[in-house]
């Protein structure tokens, strides 16, 4: 009754946070395989019913916190797949309250790195791609983001994700130039844009850890220039301009993905969901995933720890 009169009141909100859902009676006694899953996949559907994850009000409370970890551990399935897109759709409703943000946030993270929850190493490689390496929080400490790092770089040097979509563009003499071509222990997989100015600032630092230390031992850079409002002229000149040599250049026109649009084939970017830049991928000898999007300095210290090892 109380529920009904006042169903945004705080403890109308807590009450429904609280409750979990009631089999129907089809599902009460499970009879056999299908039964029981039936019965998962009920309590998984209405698991969150009358939860609000943008409501702040009920973040941090005993109750909510146990809730989570029971859905992670017991209602979640702990498939890849499944895991990624359900702890994406989490985070997107939780991100309109700061509090509930953190709290989600920070169990979801600390409970892969303590293996409290039992999804495999490319959930988390996934989340932390995704909601930690190009952001960064006010709330959280540096020791913090430090522990969560080092956690990353370490699966990212013992793991491997899915292949690279092939890159084939234009080189620097206007021959296709293939990157599963490109034979290399690790390789470096760089997007930039010849009129960002960060790009403008990195790539020669790139370049000197490159040549000093990379290359020896078994890195490859493969270079994706991105024509926005520069020039193919322009991309020529910086890479003269700063004797990138080394490296493998491609150039991602307008008119190459204008010609990839009319004969129905994604375009690179959209296959690398690139929308920044720099934007820096590291690829396996056999040009599979092993981390996506970092910066710069992420990468370095990504490398900085596979190399060491």
């Amino acid at each position: 009754e109380m529920m009904r009169a006042d169903p945004q009141g705080l403890l109308s909100m807590l009450l429904a946070a609280m409750s979990e859902p009631a089999l129907p009676a089809e599902l009460k006694v499970q009879r056999n395989k299908a039964d029981s899953l039936a019965a998962r996949e009920y309590k998984k559907a209405h698991f969150w019913d009358g939860t609000h994850f943008w409501d702040g009000r009920i973040a941090n409370t005993p109750f909510f916190t146990d809730k989570l970890d029971k859905y992670f551990k017991e209602i979640l399935e702990i498939q890849e797949d499944t895991a990624i897109k359900e702890l994406d759709r989490i985070l997107a409703n939780a991100v309109g309250d700061e509090m509930m943000y953190r709290l989600v946030l920070r169990k979801i993270i600390h409970g892969a790195i303590d293996h409290h929850y039992k999804w495999n190493d490319a959930v988390f490689i996934h989340l932390y791609e995704k909601f930690i390496a190009p952001k960064t929080y006010e709330w959280m400490a540096d020791e913090e983001r430090e522990e969560i790092d080092k956690h990353a770089y370490f699966l990212m040097g013992n793991t491997s994700g899915a292949a690279a979509p092939e890159i084939t563009l234009p080189g620097l003499d206007s021959t296709p130039v293939s990157l599963y071509a490109l034979k290399a222990k690790y390789t470096l997989l760089a997007f930039w844009d010849p009129t960002c100015h960060h790009c403008r600032e990195t790539l020669p630092q790139l370049d000197s850890l490159y040549r000093r230390t990379w290359k020896a031992k078994g890195v490859r850079v493969f270079s994706v220039g991105v024509e926005t409002s520069a020039t193919e002229a322009e991309w020529r000149s910086y890479i003269t301009e700063h004797k990138l040599t080394d490296w493998s250049h491609v150039y991602n026109s307008l008119a190459a993905e204008k010609e990839l649009a009319l004969a129905g084939k994604p375009y690179v970017l959209t296959s690398y969901d690139v929308w920044y830049y720099p934007a820096f991928f590291l690829l396996d000898k056999d040009k599979h995933f092993m981390a996506r999007k970092l910066s710069f300095p992420q990468m370095e210290k990504l490398l900085t720890s596979i190399l060491k090892e």
